[in-house]
């Protein structure tokens, strides 16, 4: 991507894998400031990256084209609203990659007319592997879109919503969804020990059939429900322990746990909006 200055309000692990990935990618450290509160932290991203990090919000957003706030939803709006009156004069394409915060409540605090990218990235971005899903509102150009993309794609892939009311689903899905997969390993693991493996076996055993589980499903083109099909022969013993999640309504479980996490995103947003 090209060069734009590139501000990060929030130093925190999302921000450093940001950051990290745009350097790999070819971003030049003098265009990138972030603002961080924490002096050690401040020191690390320096001393890591060659990037400018200051403890100053309103300085450090001064120049940038793009301000990216990578900071916990319950201080978004404190961080936001010293900077409305600058961010309104330069109108730098804003992303915000705090869960649950609503682009509305990011033009009452920031502004109304200003270009926001919603963004909502998932943990396994802190190793490159992560998935975002984006909004943007009807205030972003093009390029400001492929910017956005640009960004995100540092740390994994990227897709696009074009409903708002979308990212509470998305939020349910990979924005909550690695805790699903990491509790149905914790059990597998807790199933394999219980039945005689040891801690370590039962571990690798488990963590390696994960991921050599998804990377078939996504090297193929053969649907989640082809795949199983292909390991649960008749009679055999996966077809047991299927018939068996399937008692248990495992799928059904699964929607019902989706929903709710989608409801409490919404719920979130809603809130966040009447503060």
């Amino acid at each position: 991507m090209s060069n734009p200055h590139i501000c990060f309000i929030g130093g925190g692990n999302m921000a450093r894998s940001l950051i990290g990935g745009l350097i790999d990618d070819g971003m030049k450290p003098q265009f990138v400031t972030v603002s961080e509160p924490d002096t050690s932290r401040r020191k690390e991203l320096t001393n890591d990256f060659g990037v400018t990090a200051l403890a100053d919000n309103v300085a450090a957003v001064n120049e940038s084209d793009i301000v990216i706030f990578a900071v916990k939803p319950q201080v978004m709006k404190t961080a936001v609203l010293p900077l409305a009156e600058g961010l309104s004069e330069k109108k730098p394409l804003l992303i915000s990659i705090a869960a649950g915060i609503p682009i509305s409540s990011l033009e009452s605090w920031a502004g109304d007319d200003l270009a926001i990218v919603r963004a909502m990235p998932n943990t396994p971005a802190l190793i490159n592997a992560g998935i975002t899903a984006l909004f943007a509102n009807s205030r972003v150009l093009p390029e400001q879109r492929d910017q956005a993309e640009s960004i995100l794609r540092a740390v994994g892939k990227v897709v696009w919503v074009e409903e708002e009311t979308l990212m509470d689903t998305v939020t349910a899905v990979s924005g909550s969804g690695p805790a699903y997969f990491f509790y149905f390993m914790e059990a597998l693991e807790q199933a394999a020990i219980e039945e005689g493996l040891d801690e370590n076996t039962a571990r690798l055993l488990t963590l390696e059939t994960a991921l050599g589980a998804a990377r078939l499903a996504i090297e193929t083109t053969e649907s989640p429900l082809e795949l199983r099909g292909q390991v649960t022969s008749p009679g055999g013993t996966t077809e047991a322990a299927i018939q068996v999640l399937e008692q248990a309504g495992m799928s059904q479980i699964l929607k019902l746990a989706v929903t709710a996490a989608r409801k409490r995103s919404a719920d979130l947003a809603d809130s966040s909006s009447t503060d």
